[in-house]
């Protein structure tokens, strides 16, 4: 029998309850945004290839046996020998 001034034992029909019932199976979440792709690259490999592009457009430009050119200034002042012809 529960006292009537008790507010804190619960009733022993609502134990039984809460342990009758059956506990829910989680499934995992998927996170939010665009799936990901099976061939998609780390973080580190597409830090490498942009290296990697970046090395080939420096060593392009140091490359002294391609003419210098350009359609933004005028490169008049460099030698003959320096200048692709526009």
């Amino acid at each position: 029998m529960r006292d009537k001034h008790d507010h804190v034992t619960l009733d022993l029909d609502l134990l039984l309850a809460v342990e009758a019932a059956p506990t829910p199976v989680c499934q995992a979440k998927r996170k939010p945004g665009r799936p990901t792709k099976p061939d998609a690259l780390s973080d580190a490999e597409r830090a490498r290839r942009y290296r990697a592009r970046k090395k080939a457009r420096l060593a392009e430009l140091r490359d002294e046996t391609v003419p210098v050119s350009s359609t933004v200034i005028d490169l008049s002042a460099l030698p003959p020998w320096k200048r692709k012809a526009a």
